[in-house]
């Protein structure tokens, strides 16, 4: 192995378990730093600037059906990944879920319950530059959220990759053949 693919390795462990996954994650973080960007310009002086935070909600609701179902496959996938990380992504699915319900399918997660204008803003910090939607019991910052996704997949080493996607498929449907 190159000492450069080497590199890109250790800095992007997740292309071992899959390429498209990945692939998407880098996605995910060019809309996570678009989102921030956003939120940094389109709240200042005590104002918000509606053109941005149109331009915010839309990522934003992308991103978190973008990181769903990434983070929906690792965990679909658990044996591919240690010991040491597969809570952590339990709890982040979980997470992402409780918000991507509303966003997705404009019902609470687990029921097909209606929501009620969970999808829409519900509060906005002038200090931090945030904003945040509030679903049943639970506040959702927009920059929290992106920064725990953030951490969790920045969190998984090369170490934590047992076996990649296509070799996990390929195990289970070489199982169900006998």
């Amino acid at each position: 192995m190159s000492k450069s693919f080497e590199k890109f390795i250790q800095e992007n462990p997740l292309y071992l378990f899959s390429l498209y996954t990945g692939s998407q994650i880098d996605t995910l973080d060019y809309l996570a730093n678009r989102i921030h960007s956003l939120l940094g310009v389109g709240i200042k002086d005590q104002q918000v600037d509606a053109k941005y935070f149109k331009e915010v909600y839309g990522l934003f609701w992308l991103w978190v059906l973008g990181a769903f179902q990434v983070v929906w496959r690792m965990h679909a996938s658990r044996s591919c990944f240690s010991d040491r990380i597969r809570p952590s992504i339990k709890k982040l699915k979980e997470k992402l879920n409780s918000i991507r319900e509303p966003f997705a399918k404009q019902e609470y997660a687990g029921r097909s319950a209606p929501i009620s204008g969970e999808s829409s803003i519900s509060n906005i910090d002038m200090e931090k530059k945030d904003m945040a939607f509030h679903i049943e019991k639970e506040t959702f910052w927009v920059r929290e959220l992106l920064n725990e996704f953030h951490e969790v997949i920045s969190n998984i080493s090369a170490q934590d990759i047992l076996s990649s996607y296509k070799e996990h498929k390929s195990t289970k449907s070489n199982k169900s053949l006998k």
